[in-house]
């Protein structure tokens, strides 16, 4: 009796569905984070100056548990592409052995992992919505983000890091002079200490102020 579409897809949409609980749970995760405020910009005096140095405070570092959600995540939707894969070719009448989805350093390695992954039996159709998909650097950097994170050894640790984004609405004046606006600023990875930047005195800021930073 052949089998359904539905079914053959089923192992997959399972996986997805896994990875998107982890997504929600990502999510409350970060929001439980993020409202502890966990990292501010004070403005502190130059030793070696007359300018103020804006500069990042921790009080919450990272939860060491976001690492492992991220994984979590990515494996799983690794997994359900390479049953994908193996249903597609069982699908077309071929031997889902060793099926994979195939990915590359870039195109040409690419091409070669095609061959290697089998998938060419899932026929010519398959093949080339595989490789409009460019899973390799220099082509789709998510899909292939997602490959290396899926494919982390299990022994190597992973961490999660916050980057600096600027700070919301903020204009930098002396008395009522704007003398700055910076939007969509961004460094990182950030830690305590870390100067974002040695300006001269702001009169709406002074030594001491405190500042939300927006975080990525």
């Amino acid at each position: 009796m052949p089998v359904s579409k539905d079914e053959m897809f089923f192992n997959s949409r399972v996986k997805i569905e896994r990875a998107r609980q982890h997504v929600r749970e990502l999510g409350e995760e970060l929001g439980e984070y993020f409202k502890t405020k966990p990292y501010r910009v004070v403005v502190e005096k130059d030793p070696d100056s007359d300018n103020h140095l804006w500069t990042l405070r921790v009080k919450n570092e990272v939860p060491g548990n976001l690492s492992e959600i991220i994984v979590d995540t990515t494996r799983k939707l690794k997994a359900s592409l390479d049953l994908l894969a193996s249903d597609l070719v069982s699908m077309a009448g071929g031997k889902a052995k060793k099926i994979s989805f195939p990915f590359g350093n870039d195109a040409a390695a690419f091409e070669k992992m095609m061959k290697q992954s089998n998938l060419a039996s899932a026929g010519d159709d398959i093949v080339e919505i595989v490789r409009a998909l460019k899973p390799y650097r220099g082509g789709n950097e998510l899909l292939r983000a997602l490959h290396d994170l899926g494919a982390t050894d299990r022994q190597k640790t992973l961490i999660a890091t916050v980057h600096y984004g600027g700070i919301k609405d903020f204009q930098k004046s002396r008395g009522n002079d704007p003398l700055s606006i910076v939007n969509d600023a961004r460094c990182g990875n950030i830690h305590d200490g870390m100067v974002i930047a040695s300006l001269p005195p702001a009169s709406n800021a002074r030594i001491g102020k405190i500042f939300q930073p927006i975080l990525k």
